[in-house]
């Protein structure tokens, strides 16, 4: 039988001695289990098929379409042959069209899509491919094992840092295996400092790998068993950190798979992990699939609750209700009765740590819930109180009594509900998101339900709790003294809406917002404008409102922007108030408002009533510098559209005269580019050479660099913009980017301006990036000195032309000129391009330098230093093929030397250190198929003393068998 008379889905359905015969038939290894031999057979067929499409080019398309009919499965041949030939009839006509077929390779090779568009064999970092959206060409890659590939495991947990004052989610494990140990870590102090929220937030954003793929779909898991088997020194010789990995990411489906194909088999202790940190998808397989032992689940139900020190991560109200929910319905326990009991040193009583009044109503009734899942567990706390003889688990710690005696006296224990009585309460959706805090203190329904809770917060929280509810719902009606004397009282009148003139000592209030204090103004009434329109009256009846004023001008500069909402409110409805604010105020209020919450933008019709209120109190460069720096409206746009006469032309004009670039968004920097020789003609043309190039650095930065409406890049000193700016405190990386935009998008005069405003060694990289672009930029300064010594207009010369499209007539043309410029440049100041080179991977540039500058051991030896630049870049950047192109053609560069003086080393050869420091920093990034090239190959070694052990390179270390005894301090 031929092997296009094979056919695959045939073979899998046969029994696994037929297989072994199919596998001989086709000269391949019969051995391993039936799956490693399936997947032999099925490459093989694949690679055949794709030779017979290649060497059939000339037939019809419809030979296409039955080559394919036999790779794809038959319920989809149906659906996809109608577009398939469609398609192929297409490519075939445009392909065999001479004229066209030239145009589309010509634009293929055109250099100016080198830094955007990467060859198939470049693309090597996963992080890459996930982060702009290729994820069918990481399946595809995966599918056929390319190597190398670059994995990043780290990343996401670089949060959890001792510097931070948090640890790795991991540390909460002991150090020991998890059979028999506590999941919790016994340091108090490791456990502090763990916040799970703040890990199950960097998960949920995350876009690592398991949790970009992580749908329980056929493809997903047929991508994961390809993924574990074709990168075994990744995932099999570290299947332990594989699990970690997958269930941190509740990725199931990757767990399944090796579950089902690699025989892991996970501990009981391992489905505790799940649940602890969350990861519910994947403790319910496991517990489903492997039968998790009663006594395993009793013990977590024990240690969920085992708060002697009260920590608060482990006991806000999310993680509670989500793990006693979890836990009653997955494990057999399907009501409170058939929850085991705890032991009787553990007092539960106080569950979550939560301010309540700041929590959605949606989770209030949440913890509800799970205070009548726990009632019994809970019933000897809730006795304690209703008999008046609650004891606090703390010696000499009454802090709360004087509140248990305040429920005793006033309803004789907890006012518990019952399930009935709480579904009778009707909530809307949108009731559910709202802050319990938020709710009008009329709300019978809230009051109930806050008055049976509140006692289940944790002592920490459980006085401000308490004084939220005297203030809220018995104001002027309980004794609000409730703590001692050393507390100040949370919470204000202010807060609340509620105008009491004995209560509000003014002076204090202002001392506190200028002390830094954020006092939230109307915070518990920001929905209820008439209560906040009765307030701002009583102030002014009362001859207060001077007072106010002063109070709501601290609030106002606080800069919150929760207070700025509330104080554009006032504003809207009462003009007595707004006319008390001076321009200085307002242009606050203003700046806040359109940025809002520093996430969204602000709407149309927002910006309307803004812009009516303050149009007449604030001057038009106010107002400019204000609105752009909102992030997403296009406030331009906007006043093009509908303020034209009045206001357009002064905007336009104002933007270039003051430089207002580095405070704008990237809308309204990119709107003003595209139009800077339309609408912005004129403005654009009585600019100074600083402020073009300042309004041009700036354009190309917010291209790679800005996130919404704030700058992402750190200065390393102070720098004087633009003069002195310089690329200075860019990576190498974002600066060949912000050159290739300029080459791109720039007009010849205008990359004459940025050329004069750069230092020399970013000159160089500046004239080898127009090269690739075949720009000569030398050109730049002989044109220019033209136009200096000759004074007439003769239109015969080019002086007012800078003629900077000398393209090459061919690709030879360009290398050659490429070859000149790297022998004439200043080799020191070409540090950039050899980064360049490594940081790309590019082999074409790198040739041409090698050819120019290094064909020999002996050419330019004083330089030789630059390609170590190259290699650690390729290092960073998992490019074997930089080391690869080297060892096959310039061997001699990775001979070393003993010696690291000058004189012992006359032909500036690689030190040992330096090529060993090379391996160092491959194993530290965890790069394991860089690493075996540079230890097979070159035959680089490495001392274990040197290396360090971290999240990063756990899946190399595995793989190699370092004694990680090195390093006992895992991920510190």
């Amino acid at each position: 039988m031929s092997e296009k008379d094979i056919i695959f889905e045939d073979v899998e359905k046969e029994t696994t001695k037929e297989i072994k015969k199919v596998a001989k038939s086709l000269q391949l290894s019969d051995k391993g289990d039936r799956h490693s031999i399936l997947n032999r057979i099925k490459e093989k067929l694949l690679k055949t098929k794709k030779k017979d499409r290649i060497y059939n080019t000339s037939s019809s398309s419809s030979s296409f379409s039955s080559t394919t009919e036999t790779i794809q499965p038959k319920s989809q041949q149906n659906k996809n042959q109608i577009v398939m030939e469609k398609e192929e009839i297409v490519f075939w006509k445009v392909f065999r069209n001479i004229v066209l077929k030239k145009k589309i390779f010509e634009s293929i090779k055109s250099n100016y899509i080198r830094y955007e568009i990467k060859k198939y064999d470049e693309i090597v970092k996963v992080e890459w491919m996930i982060n702009n959206g290729y994820i069918g060409l990481l399946r595809d890659k995966v599918r056929i094992a390319f190597k190398p590939l670059q994995f990043s495991f780290g990343n996401d947990f670089s949060h959890f840092s001792a510097d931070n004052g948090c640890l790795d989610p991991r540390n909460l494990l002991s150090s020991s295996q998890y059979e028999n140990q506590r999941i919790l870590h016994d340091n108090d102090e490791i456990r502090g400092r763990f916040y799970l929220e703040t890990f199950r937030n960097l998960i949920r954003y995350s876009n690592h790998l398991f949790n970009v793929i992580k749908e329980p779909t056929e493809e997903n898991y047929i991508f994961y068993e390809q993924l574990f088997s074709n990168y075994p020194e990744y995932f099999q010789t570290s299947i332990d950190e594989t699990f970690f990995i997958t269930t941190e990411y509740d990725c199931m489906i990757a767990l399944k798979v090796l579950v089902e194909k690699f025989d892991y088999s996970p501990s009981g202790r391992m489905f505790q992990r799940c649940i602890e940190i969350g990861s519910f998808n994947c403790s319910t397989y496991l517990n489903q699939t492997f039968e998790i032992p009663l006594n395993n689940i009793n013990q977590f139900w024990n240690e969920m609750f085992y708060n002697r020190f009260r920590q608060a991560s482990i006991s806000t109200p999310n993680v509670i209700n989500e793990r006693v929910g979890y836990l009653i319905k997955n494990t057999g326990n399907n009501n409170s009765s058939n929850i085991p009991s705890l032991p009787s040193e553990f007092r539960l009583g106080h569950l979550f740590f939560c301010i309540l009044n700041e929590i959605s109503l949606k989770t209030l009734l949440e913890c509800i819930e799970t205070i009548l899942l726990l009632s019994e567990q809970l019933k000897e706390f809730i006795e304690s109180i209703s008999l008046n003889k609650y004891q606090s688990p703390e010696k000499g710690d009454s802090s709360d009594l004087n509140i248990i005696e305040y429920f005793y006296k006033e309803f004789k224990g907890i006012p518990m509900l019952t399930r009935e009585e709480i579904n009778e309460m009707k909530f809307t959706n949108d009731e559910l998101n709202i802050e319990v805090g938020q709710f009008s203190s009329d709300n019978q329904s809230i009051q109930k339900l806050y008055e049976m809770i509140l006692l289940f917060t944790l002592p920490s929280n459980l006085q401000e709790n308490f004084q939220f509810y005297q203030f809220k719902y018995h104001y002027g009606k309980s004794n609000l003294t409730t703590t001692s004397s050393s507390e100040t009282l949370k919470f204000n009148c202010i807060q609340f809406g509620v105008y009491d003139e004995k209560s509000i000592d003014w002076k204090i209030f202002i001392e506190r917002t200028q002390n830094g204090e954020n006092l939230e103004i109307f915070k518990f009434c920001k929905n209820d404008t008439n209560k906040i329109i009765e307030f701002v009256k009583s102030t002014v009846k009362n001859r207060q409102l001077d007072s106010f004023i002063s109070y709501l001008k601290n609030v106002v500069m606080d800069k919150t922007n929760k207070n700025i909402s509330i104080t554009f409110k006032i504003l809207l409805n009462n003009q007595e108030v707004f006319n008390e604010f001076n321009d200085s105020s307002i242009s606050e209020i203003l700046s806040a408002i359109l940025k809002y919450d520093g996430k969204k933008s602000i709407t149309e019709k927002e910006f309307e009533s803004v812009f009516n209120i303050f149009k007449t109190h604030l001057t038009n460069h106010q107002l400019v510098t204000k609105m752009l720096a909102t992030p997403d409206f296009n406030v331009i746009e906007y006043y093009k559209l509908n303020y034209f006469e009045s206001i357009y032309g002064y905007l336009v004009e104002d933007i270039f005269n003051r430089s207002n670039f580095k405070n704008m968004s990237k809308i309204h920097l990119n709107h003003i580019f595209v139009n800077r020789r339309d609408q912005f003609k004129l403005a654009y043309q009585n600019s100074d050479d600083s402020q073009l190039w300042f309004f041009f650095f700036y354009v190309a930065f917010s291209q790679f660099t800005q996130c919404k409406n704030s700058f992402s890049f750190r200065r390393r000193n102070i720098i004087t913009f633009p003069e002195n700016f310089q690329f200075t405190c860019l990576q190498t990386k974002t600066k060949i980017k912000m050159i290739h935009w300029f080459v791109e998008n720039l007009t010849n005069e205008e990359l004459f301006l940025m050329v004069k405003k750069i230092s020399l060694s970013n000159l160089i990289l500046f004239q080898f990036i127009s090269l690739l672009y075949n720009i000569d930029i030398n050109n730049f300064h002989k044109n220019n000195n033209n136009n200096n010594n000759n004074n007439n207009n003769n239109n015969n010369n080019n002086n007012n032309n800078l003629n900077l499209n000398n393209e090459s007539e061919n690709e030879n043309e360009r290398n050659i000129k490429l070859k000149e410029f790297f022998i004439r440049s200043d080799k020191n100041k070409m540090i950039y391009i050899f980064e360049y080179v490594g940081i790309f991977g590019d082999l074409e540039v790198l040739s041409i330098i090698m050819e120019s500058l290094f064909p020999t051991i002996e050419s330019s030896i004083n330089y030789r230093y630059l390609i170590y630049e190259t290699l650690t870049e390729a290092v960073l950047e998992g490019r074997i093929n930089i080391f690869k192109f080297l060892n096959e053609n310039y061997s001699f560069i990775f001979q070393t030397s003993r010696f690291s003086t000058v004189n012992k080393n006359p032909l500036k050869k690689l030190t040992t250190s330096q090529l060993e420091s090379l391996l160092i920093l491959s194993i530290g990034k965890g790069d394991i198929h860089m690493t075996q090239y540079l230890i097979s190959d070159l035959k680089l070694s490495y001392s274990p003393k040197k290396i360090r052990y971290s999240k990063d390179n756990t899946w190399l270390i595995n793989y190699y068998k370092i004694d990680k005894v090195i390093n006992p301090l895992k991920y510190k």
